[in-house]
C-alpha cells in the first residue's frame, strides 16, 4: 500500500495569474553581438530544434530583442534569427505529418 501524500494549503494565499512580464535583457547594444552571433551558430545545428524547443528559442530571442540600443543591423539579425525558428518549426511539423502519413 502507498503512503498517501500529504498536502496543506492552510495559509497559503491564492495568486493571481495574469500575463508573463516583459523580457528584460542582460544585454545592451554594445554586448549583444555575442548572444546574436550564439544563436545564429546554434540554430543551425541539426536537431537544436528539437533539444529545446521553439518556444526556448523564442524567450532567448525575445531577451535579446529587449536589449536597449540596438543598432538595426542587430535588429535585422534578430528579425532572421526569428525568421529560422519559424522555417524550423514548420519543417519539423511537415516531416511530423510525413511520419505519420507512412
Amino acid at each position: 500500500m502507498k503512503p498517501k501524500a500529504t498536502c496543506s494549503t492552510k495559509g497559503v494565499k491564492p495568486t493571481k495569474v495574469g500575463p508573463l512580464p516583459r523580457a528584460v535583457s542582460p544585454f545592451s547594444g554594445k554586448t549583444a553581438d555575442y548572444p546574436i552571433a550564439h544563436l545564429e551558430r546554434v540554430l543551425l545545428v541539426s536537431g537544436a530544434m528539437n533539444v529545446f524547443g521553439p518556444n526556448y528559442w523564442r524567450m532567448r530571442v525575445a531577451e535579446i530583442a529587449a536589449s536597449p540600443a540596438l543598432t538595426p543591423v542587430q535588429r535585422a539579425r534578430i528579425a532572421r534569427i526569428n525568421d529560422l525558428i519559424e522555417r524550423l518549426v514548420l519543417r519539423g511539423n511537415e516531416a511530423d505529418l510525413a511520419c505519420k502519413a507512412a
